[in-house]
């Protein structure tokens, strides 16, 4: 659950996208939310923002369902491995490097819609710039 003040009342979401969706509007006749909510650990979500916090969530779960994928609860839990020497310490460092050079490609993209060098992209042609896992 996550909780958001709109209009000075925390009210609960099943998901950040949940929320984000309120922005995005449906068609010419639904523009979308315009005023800001407040989420509980003081972040904003703004019709600008909404997009982006879309974008990162569905990255945060393609890298989760890439740990899942290898028997790990998420990335976190597969990356934590590179710290320990052992059997899992090599394939954690593969996941660590993994998750930051994604990030590093979301981050680029991010920067260019912000100086309006491209467009919001969708999340499958989000997910075409992303790093493969080998």
């Amino acid at each position: 659950m996550i909780r958001y003040m709109d209009d000075g009342v925390w009210l609960d979401a099943s998901s950040i996208e949940q929320i984000c969706t309120l922005f995005i509007g449906a068609n010419e006749f639904n523009p979308g939310r315009t005023k800001p909510v407040t989420l509980l650990d003081g972040r904003a979500i703004t019709k600008t923002n909404a997009p982006l916090i879309l974008l990162e969530s569905a990255v945060q779960q393609h890298l989760d369902a890439k740990a899942v994928s290898r028997g790990y609860d998420n990335i976190q839990s597969a990356m934590i491995r590179a710290g320990y020497p052992g059997p899992y310490h090599t394939e954690g460092t593969k996941f660590a490097q993994w998750a930051d050079a994604c990030w590093v490609a979301v981050y680029a993209v991010f920067a260019d819609i912000k100086a309006s060098k491209r467009e919001v992209p969708t999340v499958e042609e989000l997910y075409e710039i992303l790093p493969s896992f080998d």
